[in-house]
């Protein structure tokens, strides 16, 4: 594969409403479109970001008060929440793939966000080499 990466916030596994078939969705980072009924906040900014849940906060303070995306891996309670990671092709590839047994014949991958085509290049070369291996796809 090629030296490129894609910024996602989250794959979601058994998918039944986001295309034909079971399908592996792969929500993608960065949106401009801010529509009013958006349901995926988290995939609004492109980079990853850090998200704080007030209600999961225990108060220990080993994150020092500051929400950033270091001070996730600090907390014990999940009250911050890192959102958003950086994919290689390959390891994206390596993803999908063991849900393979799933798809059937006419269940596959689809992509969505965000805006996942924001990510155009990245989107395109998943498509092209899914589809190589007989995978259905799909954009959201």
């Amino acid at each position: 594969m090629i030296a490129m990466e894609g910024i996602i916030f989250d794959i979601q596994r058994f998918s039944v409403h986001d295309g034909p078939g079971i399908r592996t969705t792969v929500f993608m980072k960065g949106c401009s479109l801010r529509c009013a009924w958006c349901h995926n906040p988290e995939g609004l900014q492109r980079d990853p970001q850090i998200q704080f849940f007030r209600e999961r906060c225990i108060g220990c303070g080993r994150c020092g008060g500051v929400r950033e995306l270091e001070n996730a891996a600090k907390c014990p309670a999940g009250a911050l929440t890192k959102v958003g990671q950086t994919v290689t092709p390959d390891r994206l590839l390596e993803e999908v793939l063991a849900d393979l047994d799933f798809y059937g014949s006419d269940g596959g991958v689809t992509f969505s966000g965000g805006e996942c085509l924001l990510q155009a290049d990245f989107v395109s070369y998943m498509l092209k080499t899914l589809k190589e291996r007989g995978i259905t796809t799909a954009v959201d």
